[in-house]
């Protein structure tokens, strides 16, 4: 009912390739249609750029059998790294070691995350994509089987996880809050219930949510 009455929020991020009057050409493509009934608007996106970490073995201390939702502490005392408003930007060939939030990139663009390993104590969630257009993860794994696996939530647009490793028993996470046009390619592992969305979150994910080459 919340869409019905509220409506669904599209808020791609893009960069501008070139301006004639009242035209503005993108230069990413748009990933769904916009129409002028819907009063679309154009806005400056406060944003850093070439943000870099890589080769770091980012060591916590989180040891407690996980609970979901049990406290903070449980849910995200123990978080590593979460990347924000940064476009162009990277995480590359870093480890995380008994975390219970590994790896967060929120509201980013043309963002990539690769050679990551998780490892250690299972934890709340591995390698989150929110609110971002352009996001790429592959070629990592997560040996811990966190409770949330690959996510998308929050309007993320344009995620892809490719040759992703999980657990075969570990969540696949569309997590809701409006998420679409997102891809998983060659994701060995994980199962597609249960991925813990709010019922104010429902629908998990919205049009082409595209599962490729998938080997449970």
């Amino acid at each position: 009912t919340t869409l019905l009455e509220g409506g669904i929020q599209v808020r791609e991020k893009h960069s501008i390739a070139e301006v004639r009057g009242n035209r503005i050409r993108f230069r990413e493509p748009l990933h769904t249609d916009v129409k002028s009934r819907y009063n679309g608007s154009v806005r400056e996106y406060q944003h850093l750029e070439e943000v870099g970490v890589e080769d770091i073995c980012f060591m916590g201390n989180w040891l407690e059998a996980f609970v979901h939702h049990k406290n903070g502490i449980h849910d995200g005392g123990w978080s590593a790294l979460r990347m924000e408003r940064t476009v162009n930007s990277w995480i590359r060939r870093c480890s995380f070691i008994n975390w219970n939030r590994c790896v967060h990139v929120g509201a980013s663009a043309a963002f990539s995350v690769t050679h990551i390993t998780q490892a250690g104590n299972r934890g709340h969630s591995s390698i989150a994509s929110t609110g971002g257009y352009g996001v790429f993860v592959g070629l990592s794994e997560d040996l811990s089987s966190h409770h949330h696996g690959p996510g998308t939530s929050s309007r993320s647009v344009g995620t892809v996880y490719w040759r992703y490793d999980m657990q075969p028993n570990q969540r696949i996470d569309a997590h809701g809050a409006q998420p679409y046009a997102n891809l998983l390619d060659r994701v060995e592992g994980g199962i597609l219930y249960g991925s813990g969305a709010s019922l104010e979150d429902f629908p998990n994910h919205l049009k082409h949510y595209v599962l490729w080459n998938f080997n449970h």
